[in-house]
């Protein structure tokens, strides 16, 4: 399989597995909300995941021996796990990149982890930003499932917001760690979802005084708060999915200086981005027309040097034809006139 069709694998799974967890949640919302439409999301589920099964096979086999991840795109990563003694399997999961060691299998041995030992170890290593945006894209996937069966969800921008906010559980948890100081991670877990309205409404009141700074290309906004140098990271559907503090390992007044400053040389270097960009489409397009125009005569000369190679072949093909003729000719006449004329010893014949 080549580089390119194991990319289109890749994301062929992630949109599959994409439709698998949205069909999931359409279902539950089907269940909860009596719609007479479950048993059809049931048989597309199960199709599916058969397709999502099929396809993390295929990833699977595909796999080098020499390690056992690999990188999905979007951050994501197939992790090859140990089922049982002899079985292989598949973990998908967002993971920081810069904590994949810790899966990674045993140098020595080659020897994959068990999944018991990845689930022990995914809490420390798993993206979760990346998986509150993945939430936000299933929420809007369900709401397709769910209009193609004719069901209309109520206004995502009303549902389970604080004046139109939306917190995810991992921004609540990071509250706990950065405004009340609990350092465990399981603590401020179990703090966050006993505590869910307090801590939203704090929260809130600390977000009405962010500004919004930048928005990425992938449509994910940003909104610094100075007075905490808390920056808070807001999804779609205005979901914040995320906040952490501006720390540079200096006093708040020197990092708040610094996230200002540095904002500055971002945005300085996007305007002369767009400038170099501007400046260049119009050559970068001509550029790409000629190598389109240079890509079909070379593709018309390869075809008229395959109709010589093959006219070649022919020729060929036929001169072995005619020299086998000649011999088996010169063979018989040699046999027959050997019936007459005999040749001895020590005399020399004129071959002509």
């Amino acid at each position: 399989m080549t580089v390119e069709d194991r990319e289109s694998l890749h994301q062929l799974y992630l949109q599959c597995r994409k439709d698998y967890d949205a069909t999931c949640n359409a279902i539950r919302y089907a269940k909860v909300h009596e719609h007479p439409i479950v048993s059809e999301l049931i048989t597309e589920k199960f199709s599916v995941n058969k397709a999502r099964q099929d396809l993390e096979a295929q990833i699977l086999q595909g796999m080098e021996d020499s390690s056992n991840l690999e990188h999905l795109g979007e951050g994501w990563y197939a992790i090859r796990v140990r089922v049982d003694k002899s079985t292989l399997g598949l973990m998908v999961e967002p993971l920081v990149e810069t904590e994949l060691s810790l899966v990674e299998q045993d140098e020595t041995t080659g020897r994959s982890k068990s999944r018991a030992e990845v689930e022990s170890i995914l809490p420390a290593i798993k993206n979760e930003p990346l998986l509150e945006l993945y939430k936000v894209d299933i929420e809007e996937r369900t709401r397709e499932i769910l209009h193609q069966h004719g069901v209309e969800v109520d206004d995502p921008e009303e549902i389970g917001r604080i004046n139109g906010v939306v917190w995810s559980s991992h921004a609540r948890k990071r509250y706990a760690q950065r405004f009340l100081g609990i350092s465990s991670e399981s603590q401020a877990d179990q703090y966050q979802r006993t505590h869910v309205h307090e801590i939203e409404s704090d929260l809130y009141r600390i977000y009405e005084r962010a500004e919004h700074v930048w928005s990425s290309s992938d449509g994910v906004e940003y909104h610094f708060e100075d007075e905490n140098n808390i920056m808070f990271v807001v999804g779609r559907y205005n979901k914040v999915v995320t906040l952490y503090e501006e720390d540079f390992g200096f006093t708040k007044d020197i990092n708040r200086s610094i996230v200002y400053q540095q904002l500055e040389v971002i945005s300085k270097a996007r305007d002369e981005l767009d400038e170099v960009r501007e400046a260049n489409v119009t050559s970068v397009q001509a550029i790409d027309d000629r190598t389109q125009e240079v890509n079909l005569q070379i593709d018309l000369v390869n075809a008229e040097l395959d109709a010589l190679k093959a006219e070649r072949s022919a020729l060929s093909a036929n001169r072995v034809a005619i020299t086998k003729k000649m011999s088996e000719a010169e063979k018989r006449f040699l046999l027959e006139s050997s019936k007459l004329f005999k040749k001895w010893e020590g005399v020399e014949y004129d071959h002509r």
